[in-house]
């Protein structure tokens, strides 16, 4: 077995996208729980990430770490409450 195979076959929390999460193609980054970061770009307009947040912030992940809105190009951080 190459390493490249072996490689995949880790288990990873992180989530990059991936369709099992709720609102998924507004989805930059989501960790196990503590983090995450919603991005409105190509695959996400503006109406799905205003719902992507709104989804986040009522799902426990409350607090605004960060936010960015560099040409048109928004982006969010959200933290969990675990996380405090």
């Amino acid at each position: 077995m190459s390493l490249a195979v072996i490689m995949f076959m880790i288990p990873t929390p992180h989530i990059f996208g991936q369709s099992e999460s709720p609102y998924a193609n507004c989805i930059l980054y989501k960790d196990d729980g503590f983090n995450v970061i919603l991005q409105m770009d190509e695959d996400c307009n503006d109406d799905q990430f205003s719902q992507a947040v709104t989804y986040y912030k009522s799902h426990g992940y409350t607090h605004e770490a960060g936010y960015s809105d560099i040409f048109g190009t928004k982006q969010m951080h959200l933290k969990s409450d675990k996380h405090f």
